[in-house]
């Protein structure tokens, strides 16, 4: 009898606190995010613009001066979390909520990628001759896969790609891996599209376990359509009877890769 009466009372007081005060049972389903959001070493950002997306919720706030972040009032669940600031990259996080708990997220920014505009000289050689001394590799490649953007000890901006290899010529003194499909790092200067094909000049990284364009140029990544690769204006290449130019705009695939084998040698 005991027992019966104290469930009753338990129910009685559910119902005399929803009456006196629903707001207080509302808020013990929801959930928040606290944090703060700061460069790569550690100095505090404010103005960071913080996303978090559940389905069709979406919620937005702002760092303060601090750098503290806050958003309350959410539904529990799986989030998608995005911090943007002009000059830096943009940071996702997936974001557990649970309901009546704070969960802490705490955000480090990396500085942005600069894309940097090469200039060409209306007479650039297609084969620049530093470039057999420093790539250990030109190969036609097609890119069949992106990765995710850089760990943040890259600080070169580049993203992983992997790529079969249709062409390679190796310069004489290289000896590394290389099979028929390699993984390869490219800035994100140069437009690249899954699918499509394009002449590159590689160095192999050892710490990368990856090969890896260096800085990129028009020289550097050249695409290719329909077989031919647009050359802007004269094109001069070292042969052993001298430097000899060529003055034509496009040459095809297969008559580059003869001009690289004579540089390179196999």
């Amino acid at each position: 009898m005991k027992r019966m009466c104290s469930v009753r009372r338990c129910a009685l007081a559910m119902v005399l606190l929803a009456a006196v005060c629903p707001e207080a049972l509302a808020q013990a389903s929801f959930a928040r995010i606290s944090g703060r959001v700061a460069d790569q070493f550690d100095a505090a950002l404010p103005g960071v613009t913080i996303t978090v997306t559940l389905g069709e919720l979406r919620r937005q706030s702002l760092s303060d001066g601090q750098g503290r972040l806050e958003l309350s009032e959410l539904p529990p669940g799986r989030y998608t979390l995005t911090a943007t600031l002009l000059g830096f990259r943009t940071e996702t996080r997936l974001v557990d909520l649970v309901a009546s708990a704070t969960t802490s997220v705490d955000i480090a920014l990396r500085i942005g990628c600069v894309q940097l505009s090469v200039s060409i000289s209306s007479h650039p050689p297609l084969i620049d001759p530093q470039l057999p001394a420093r790539s250990d590799l030109v190969a036609q490649l097609r890119i069949d896969e992106r990765f995710d953007w850089d760990s943040p000890a890259d600080l070169d901006c580049r993203i992983r790609y992997r790529a079969t290899v249709l062409q390679e010529v190796t310069r004489r003194s290289y000896r590394g891996p290389i099979g028929g499909t390699i993984e390869v790092f490219l800035k994100p200067s140069t437009e690249i599209e899954l699918g499509k094909e394009y002449i590159v000049w590689l160095t192999w990284r050892q710490d990368k376990n990856a090969f890896d364009s260096g800085r990129d140029a028009e020289r550097l990544v050249m695409p290719i359509e329909n077989g031919q690769v647009k050359t802007p204006g004269k094109s001069c290449f070292d042969t052993q009877g001298g430097f000899r130019c060529n003055y034509r705009d496009t040459y095809s695939v297969d008559d580059l890769f003869t001009i690289f084998d004579a540089v390179f040698g196999r």
